[in-house]
């Protein structure tokens, strides 16, 4: 561990050391979409991407994209130049990544009580108003006691400017973003957090919002989901959810989904919220698709084993979702464990709509996908790659995917090709880990790549996905 502060928090050593990008990550063709690790690293490292601001005690900081290409992990950097790295009691974190920009939760403090300088900043990739460069902003401290995490925070882009050049780029853009006057400072940006209320109405919740038109303070509003939708939802009178991830999908309300990835998506016009319209519009809702196991009890981090997106299909863009169920048997002599036999995901979609109104059967199932029906194909060297376990005194390789430990399916956001990846290891405890890309439609291994895994030993949510690479030079 790196030397703690008074607080008795430290960063892990391998967040002082990023690792060293392959050379074949530093070629000049577009990245369209990247995995990025979910922890920054604490490092001097500067390219064309690094953005400065002050922390809150105006001291210079700086922020550094190191992309690689999927299924290699991008990384961000983080760094004060003058400080101590122990001044930085926890990892860096990003909270939320759409189109250009990213949400990042940085503590910076040699307090006892580390948490009372949390702040969160915005990284943009291509700024205008930074000459069309990257820059970095530090936002006022959201009301207490509202904080966010990955989980429950997400940002909206908006802007006709921001609409035209989406536009541009994919020309089956079909959901048109808020219609305005085309103005250089149009393009804006909204970060939204769900939260439970105090002492809340069944189905009520707190939205904690920031308007980048309205750069120094945050706001909250009470928003709620219908007791007639919460009982045609759910049994009995309280909506169960817990959010997951958040999707931005935008629309002339400015939608956002909130997701429970065991259950269902809460969805929130978030921009007419914002914008102030009375009656606040109620959240809608859909179930998810229903899990490959039946009865299947929620346990643990949902992220682990499910993951959802808004990508673009061939007849405009829809919401993805994927999940994973890990095969085993009891363990023979081992009371209580078990063993990896294989795995089975799948895959179901629905389009994106303007009122974002839908029903359990919108869902449409896209592909599955079964460990053991991917073919070993000797001419395809990923199978090399591949992390072996010994089952026996002879040395004996198993066929691949068996024993080994997968988790977290993670969506390709460059397109719905049916590709989806997974990071793999040899054991829970293991430090090495690799992400693999499976084409779920033909059962076929598509690439392998190392992840330095070393601050994920147990296994943890390790990554996000993100277009940012598209908007970096």
């Amino acid at each position: 561990m790196a030397t703690p502060n008074k607080s008795g928090f430290s960063l892990q050593d391998a967040t002082l050391h990023p690792p060293v990008l392959s050379a074949d990550d530093d070629d000049d063709g577009e990245i369209p979409w990247v995995l990025v690790d979910e922890h920054a690293y604490v490092a001097d490292c500067r390219n064309a991407t690094t953005a400065f601001a002050t922390t809150w005690d105006n001291k210079d900081i700086q922020v550094t994209f190191c992309l690689a290409r999927p299924p290699r992990v991008s990384y961000i950097c983080v760094f004060c130049p003058g400080r101590e790295h122990n001044e930085f009691p926890l990892e860096p974190k990003i909270i939320a990544m759409t189109e250009d920009l990213v949400l990042l939760r940085i503590i910076v403090s040699s307090k006892w009580h580390v948490f009372e300088d949390m702040d969160y900043y915005i990284y943009q990739a291509a700024d205008r108003a930074a000459g069309g460069g990257p820059s970095l902003k530090r936002l006022p401290r959201p009301p207490q006691p509202y904080k966010f995490d990955s989980p429950n925070a997400g940002i909206l882009r908006c802007g006709t400017s921001y609409k035209q050049r989406h536009e541009e780029q994919n020309s089956r853009f079909v959901l048109r973003r808020p219609d305005r006057d085309i103005t250089d400072d149009d393009d804006f940006y909204v970060v939204a957090g769900l939260c439970t209320a105090h002492y809340p109405e069944p189905g009520e919740f707190v939205l904690c919002h920031y308007n980048s038109k309205v750069p120094t303070r945050w706001n909250t509003d009470t928003v709620c989901v219908s007791l007639n939708k919460q009982q045609r939802i759910q049994h009995g009178c309280y909506l169960c959810h817990g959010n997951y991830k958040v999707i931005a999908i935008g629309g002339d309300a400015g939608t956002m989904g909130f997701v429970d990835l065991w259950r269902g998506i809460i969805f929130c016009d978030v921009l007419r919220v914002v914008q102030g319209f009375k009656p606040i519009p109620p959240l809608g809702y859909v179930a998810l698709p229903p899990p490959l196991v039946p009865d299947l009890v929620p346990r643990g981090d949902a992220r682990l084993s499910r993951d959802i997106a808004v990508v673009e299909g061939d007849e405009g863009r829809i919401i993805k979702y994927v999940q994973l169920v890990i095969e085993s048997k009891p363990s023979e002599g081992l009371e209580g464990s078990s063993v990896i036999e294989g795995w089975m995901s799948e895959t179901w979609k629905i389009p994106v709509s303007a009122s974002c109104t839908y029903s359990e059967n919108s869902w449409v199932r896209d592909c599955r996908c079964e460990s053991s029906h991917i073919l070993v194909d000797d001419s395809n060297p990923h199978f090399e790659l591949l992390p072996k376990v010994l089952v026996d005194h002879e040395g004996k390789p198993l066929p691949p995917f068996k024993k080994l430990d997968i988790r977290q399916p993670t969506l390709n956001l460059h397109g719905d090709d049916g590709i989806v990846y997974f990071m793999v290891k040899k054991n829970r405890e293991d430090p090495k880990a690799w992400v693999v890309a499976v084409d779920m439609r033909k059962n076929a291994l598509q690439e392998v790549a190392k992840f330095a895994a070393d601050r994920t030993v147990v296994v943890t949510f390790a990554y996000v996905h993100s277009r940012i690479s598209k908007y970096l030079r």
